[in-house]
């Protein structure tokens, strides 16, 4: 579980690590796909084991600078102009 806290730290470059049993939300795929540290593992042994070695790596000179997050972020569509344009859409469809 969890899986908002994975998502939101995820994208602020906080490597993440979601115990789930079912399959990965979509919305998790996406950030793993596009690099953002986020790991759904399913064994308590394997997540122990993954979080000392994170733990053992320390902190890197990326994990919570927004610089890092805005360049990541600036790669994909801004889903106001999504929204906005689906409704724009929707609308001159109705006349």
């Amino acid at each position: 579980g969890g899986g908002t806290i994975v998502r939101e730290s995820s994208l602020l470059n906080v490597p993440s690590i979601e115990f789930f049993p079912g399959d990965s939300a979509p919305q998790e795929k996406f950030l793993i796909k596009n690099g953002f540290p986020l790991e759904h593992i399913r064994s308590s042994d394997e997540i122990i084991e993954r979080a000392n070695k994170i733990l053992a790596q320390g902190p890197s000179s990326n994990r919570f600078k927004l610089s890092s997050f805005k360049e990541k972020i600036s790669q994909f569509e801004n889903p106001i102009d999504i929204c906005f344009n689906f409704i724009k859409n929707r609308l001159s469809k109705l006349k």
